[in-house]
């Protein structure tokens, strides 16, 4: 997701994978139900692809994913991709974590103070792996005063 400085959303891409891995020989031959409702999926314009050995026309009819031959077992001990999604868009209501930016001049003009505000939509339980990423103006290292997680300089990309 990219927003512009003023939390307007510039665009956003969300990507998803669902594996499948079997452990027991007699799991194998099964389909697995999903929660999936491809009308409101469409309306979204959530795209999927299913894996090729999978029966996509199963999947489309009642989001069941299984093998296109039922009597063929998934491969045993190891992870399979069986499901890939993916959502663009520019609908603000969508953006699972909007940020805002409050730059302001300190000591006498040399300095910016940044304060970066975020909260969370009340529609997503669980973020992974979020990166807000601040382009710096300047080649020194900025001081942090405080921060909630983790943070690096990027010195090549000008970026913290």
């Amino acid at each position: 997701c990219t927003l512009q400085s003023d939390g307007t959303l510039e665009n956003m891409e969300v990507q998803g994978n669902m594996t499948l891995e079997v452990h027991a020989e007699e799991s194998s031959c099964i389909r697995v139900a999903t929660d999936i409702d491809h009308a409101a999926a469409k309306a979204l314009a959530i795209q999927f692809k299913t894996h090729p050995n999978i029966d996509k026309a199963l999947f489309n009819k009642s989001s069941v994913l299984g093998l296109k031959d039922p009597n063929r077992p998934f491969p045993m001990g190891s992870a399979l991709g069986v499901l890939k999604w993916r959502f663009s868009g520019r609908d603000e209501s969508m953006v699972p974590l909007m940020v805002s930016c409050w730059p302001s001049p300190a000591n006498g003009g040399n300095d910016m103070l940044v304060n970066i505000e975020y909260e969370m939509s009340t529609d997503f339980d669980d973020l992974r792996n979020v990166a807000i990423v601040m382009p710096l103006r300047c080649r020194d290292e900025p001081v942090v005063n405080s921060c909630d997680g983790d943070y690096t300089v990027d010195p090549r990309g000008e970026c913290l």
